[in-house]
């Protein structure tokens, strides 16, 4: 069956089973699919699609902002992300571990260069301290926006599966360690977003609109984590 979301149609796999109410499911894939009971009618399944449209189009936007699993490589010339823009790795045999940002090239210094397993560590732990010294910095500025009783109580930076940012309702905020390959405005984006949370903890008019009194290209800004 096909559900029309404002100039876009997409596809509902249908399934007719021993269940006794009907649900909709979305998968990670964005494949959308419908169960129903065995004596329930096309008609009513039809209505129940389109009574769901507004969380179909919030479900659907939500899993696109999800990061995306991406195969990096750790070898010669391998191309690393920071900040926006991409880095050719040279690999250096050396006593001392180093990662230098030069120009053109991420240069890393270690014992086996040869190994992608020594070389991960070494870019996992860079990216890590890169991630801590950009956000603590990006976080001091955003908070500039709000006033004092909006600021957060602290900072987490981790890798995280399913989503950017989060702040829990003591303004504890959480950074996906994984932002720091995104450019500043998209840093600042996640940030701000959370910082809204402090004020407005749900997703309703109110946070939309303190978001774009806060910072008006949040959309665009947006739009480059799921590019």
């Amino acid at each position: 069956m096909k559900v029309k979301l404002g100039e876009i149609e997409l596809n509902v796999a249908l399934y007719r089973s021993g269940r006794k109410s009907l649900a909709l499911f979305v998968h990670p894939d964005m494949r959308i699919e419908c169960r129903f009971p065995l004596v329930c009618s096309l008609n009513t399944v039809e209505e129940f699609i389109n009574s769901k449209t507004g969380w179909l189009q919030k479900t659907l936007r939500k899993i696109a902002a999800r990061p995306k699993q991406t195969n990096r490589t750790f070898q010669e010339a391998s191309l690393q992300p920071f900040l926006g823009a991409e880095y050719g790795l040279k690999l250096m045999a050396s006593a001392r571990v180093n990662v230098q940002l030069s120009d053109l090239e991420l240069i890393l210094s270690c014992r086996k260069p040869g190994s992608p397993v020594s070389v991960s560590r070494v870019l996992r732990n860079w990216y890590r301290e890169q991630a801590k010294r950009v956000f603590t910095e990006r976080l001091i500025v955003c908070q500039k926006l709000f006033s004092g009783k909006q600021s957060c109580s602290g900072l987490v930076i981790r890798r995280m599966k399913s989503r950017w940012g989060s702040c829990s309702s003591t303004g504890m905020i959480t950074l996906n360690s994984r932002l720091v390959e995104y450019p500043i405005d998209v840093i600042d984006y996640v940030i701000v977003h959370e910082l809204c949370h402090r004020v407005h903890f749900s997703h309703n008019k109110q946070f939309y609109r303190l978001l774009a009194e806060k910072m008006p290209d949040w959309c665009e800004r947006r739009a480059l984590l799921s590019g």
